[in-house]
């Protein structure tokens, strides 16, 4: 693709991934971590791997660091992104109630006060 020598680069493409699972709490978590870590590596491994044979799109200069999208919650979710960090992806965790209603809620409070 050829430009016109004062058109601004093209940006960067970026993938991003969502991911949700079910909390270590959940029996079918619980009874079932390794695979699940090892499955989530697995696929993660196989999303990278495309991603960085992947030509950029539209003639930008390189991709830009993929994305995992999480909520961060106990089990599941938190494998994804410790999986994602190491490979070094950027990690984004949306807090829906906020920094500190958050904390509480994954705290896993087991009274009112606890909370």
């Amino acid at each position: 693709m050829q430009l016109h020598p004062r058109a601004p680069a093209p940006p960067q493409a970026r993938l991003s991934v969502g991911v949700t699972g079910h909390r270590a709490e959940h029996a079918a978590y619980a009874g079932n971590v390794a695979r699940i870590e090892a499955t989530l590596r697995t696929v993660l491994n196989l999303v990278e791997t495309a991603r960085a044979a992947a030509k950029p799109p539209y003639g930008a200069p390189t991709m830009a660091p993929t994305r995992l999208h999480s909520m961060l919650a106990d089990g599941a979710d938190q494998l994804a992104a410790r999986a994602a960090l190491d490979l070094g992806w950027e990690l984004v965790a949306p807090l829906p109630f906020g920094r500190a209603l958050n904390c509480a809620i994954n705290a896993a409070p087991t009274s009112a006060p606890d909370a």
